[in-house]
């Protein structure tokens, strides 16, 4: 029995629970809606639900520990440190995430005309046809990628620190192998 007491578990890599896995396929499909017809009620409702990550993600680094905390800490380095990164580029957050002079912000905006003016030469897209309206759209799919963006990195993240964390040797597990 003592030597059964010895050993412990092996660690898990990461895992997450079926109620993650659920709301992350929510947040994927208002995502998809939002790129599909980018409007600003879209660019709030998505902006908003990265706001409500990160903050929830906060409570989440401040108040567990161990690998929740550890998943966490990963989440909010890399979600916060991309739009750090926008804001440093573009000088404020707001024109960070809705410029097509950062990298990504033209990366999204070539991906915006690929996707959409496309469909306009079609003609399947009508409501996108309005060319003084384009720039807005265009604007508005820009603020939703880098927002999808942010807490994909965040995700990226989160999974880097469990690894991370699960890797990790312990003080204790070393102490009893001496």
């Amino acid at each position: 029995m003592t030597i059964l007491s010895n050993f412990a578990p092996a660690p898990r890599v990461f895992q997450f629970r079926i109620a993650t896995i659920l709301i992350l396929m929510v947040w994927a499909g208002l995502v998809c809606v939002g790129l599909r017809t980018p409007t600003r009620l879209w660019s709030g409702v998505i902006g908003v639900l990265t706001l409500i990550f990160v903050l929830t993600v906060a409570l989440f680094a401040i108040y567990r520990t161990g690998r929740e905390r550890a998943m966490a800490v990963g989440f909010l380095f890399f979600c916060i440190g991309y739009l750090t990164y926008l804001t440093v580029l573009s000088g404020t957050l707001t024109q960070g995430l809705e410029s097509d002079w950062t990298p990504s912000g033209g990366a999204f905006g070539t991906l915006f005309e690929f996707i959409h003016l496309e469909q306009e030469s079609v003609g399947s897209s009508p409501r996108l046809a309005s060319s003084e309206n384009i720039y807005l759209y265009r604007t508005e799919f820009v603020a939703i990628s880098n927002h999808a963006l942010a807490c994909l990195l965040g995700i990226a993240g989160a999974i880097a620190a469990q690894i991370l964390y699960a890797t990790e040797r312990r003080e204790s597990a070393t102490k009893g192998n001496l």
